[in-house]
């Protein structure tokens, strides 16, 4: 069988760029036009989708479904979350497809399922996560960059922007925005198909989620695609959307616990079973964990 490897038509008109579609050879033995959102590779456990010129996104399948972003250039690579360490073979192989080195990571946050495959790229490469949580990344001194406050840099002629969101899902989360893409990656900040994931236990808070949803809609233009941690991709109508049901549901828990209700009743009494679909994606995160999460995020 002929080797997997892609031709880059680079060449395309405006008429043909206005729906911001790059036409991909991909040689399996023939040729084939692929489109956005097509599937160019997998593996056992990692599937490689072309999202946009020179922007694809690597699917982690293992255990749960985990999105990782790559961006190709001149450069290299940049990669956004690199899964999980026990599949990080497979994410290698997915990234090897796409016929260009790793020369940059960005990790959303600490957490395993999203910087489990650094190692997996070797050494000298730069690694950009949150400063708070520097300690939980293995890396070389000299490759990391610890950021607190807004941090540009340029890309193969792209601008990435990252900026610090902590104290919503962990206290270490940061988005990457790449606005001549039109693009945003928030990691775990947002789930676009199910409620959040607060880790309360190290003080992070329900509401500090709204609010960090809140300033990012704020400085994103309303056309930029959105890619969260797991899940579809969304619009910023989509967040706003977002946004207040989580506002709904934290009124709604909050009421019932200035009547005084415990936790169980409130689980016993279904109080968010309208919103149940937010609920169904993962299965540890359901109504009942959401209505944990608010009631300790207030204590």
């Amino acid at each position: 069988m002929m080797q997997k490897s892609i031709i880059w038509v680079s060449n395309y008109s405006n008429t043909m760029k206005y729906l911001h579609f790059l036409l991909v050879i991909v040689i399996y033995g023939s040729t084939s036009i692929s489109l956005p959102g097509q599937m160019l590779y997998n593996n056992d456990n990692v599937e490689v989708h072309i999202l946009d010129e020179n922007l694809f996104l690597l699917k982690e399948t293992f255990r749960f479904t985990a999105n990782i972003l790559a961006i190709s250039g001149e450069d290299g690579l940049l990669i956004m979350d690199t899964g999980f360490g026990e599949v990080s073979d497979d994410l290698k192989d997915a990234v090897n497809f796409l016929g260009k080195d790793v020369k940059v990571i960005i990790n959303s946050h600490l957490h395993g399922d999203h910087k489990g495959g650094n190692k997996s790229f070797g050494e000298g490469i730069k690694k950009i996560a949150h400063a708070k949580c520097k300690e939980d990344f293995q890396t070389e001194e000299n490759y990391f960059i610890g950021i607190i406050e807004k941090y540009c840099f340029t890309f193969s002629g792209i601008e990435i922007v990252c900026i610090p969101f902590a104290g919503g899902h962990s206290q270490c989360d940061i988005i990457v925005h790449v606005p001549d893409m039109k693009l945003v990656y928030l990691g775990d900040l947002y789930l676009s198909e199910s409620f959040p994931l607060v880790d309360v236990g190290v003080g992070s808070k329900a509401q500090i989620v709204v609010e960090n949803l809140k300033e990012i809609v704020h400085i994103l233009p309303d056309d930029t695609r959105i890619i969260s941690g797991h899940g579809k991709e969304t619009s910023t109508g989509e967040l706003k959307s977002y946004i207040n049901m989580l506002e709904e549901t934290i009124e709604i828990v909050r009421s019932a616990i200035s009547k005084g209700a415990s936790v169980q009743e409130m689980k016993d009494s279904d109080i968010l079973k309208e919103y149940g679909q937010w609920g169904d994606f993962f299965d540890f995160i359901t109504e009942s964990s959401w209505i944990e999460q608010i009631y300790y995020s207030d204590e």
